[in-house]
């Protein structure tokens, strides 16, 4: 008897621990957690770690240069600490399924221009992040070459 083809998902590629914020969080607590970490995406999550929104690296500089383009350095750095994130989200966000293909989760990617996408559990729960960089890594394990 023959079993059909496992296909791989994003539950071996995905990162599962994600920072993520709340949406009264600032623009400027979503800055410093980004530069400490090293990463361009922050899911905003609701009280149950539902997505609700996402917080790009692009939508802080967008943020910064509209909305304290005229202030100087003082005044910017007070009005981003008190700048709550859901007013830059981006509250369209695809999400999918832990157990998505990863063939299709990299067509979305491809297809929309995303650099992630937020994956869920079954009860809509964020389990993880899968992004541009995942795929990059994943095609470098795939070749047998280490990471520079």
């Amino acid at each position: 008897m023959s079993t059909a083809p496992q296909h791989p998902t994003l539950a071996g590629v995905m990162t599962r621990d994600v920072a993520t914020l709340r949406a009264g969080d600032t623009v400027d607590l979503a800055g410093n957690l980004m530069r400490a970490a090293r990463i361009r995406h922050l899911p905003v999550i609701d009280g149950d770690a539902r997505v609700v929104g996402l917080v790009t690296h692009r939508d802080l500089l967008t943020a910064t240069i509209e909305h304290t383009a005229e202030m100087g350095a003082p005044e910017r750095a007070r009005y981003l600490r008190n700048l709550p994130v859901d007013r830059i989200m981006r509250t369209d966000v695809r999400t999918v399924p832990i157990d998505t293909r990863l063939t299709d989760a990299a067509n979305i990617i491809v297809k929309n221009k995303y650099g992630c996408l937020p994956v869920v559990d079954r009860e809509g729960r964020l389990a993880g992040l899968v992004t541009e960089h995942d795929f990059v890594l994943l095609t470098i394990r795939l070749l047998g070459r280490d990471a520079a």
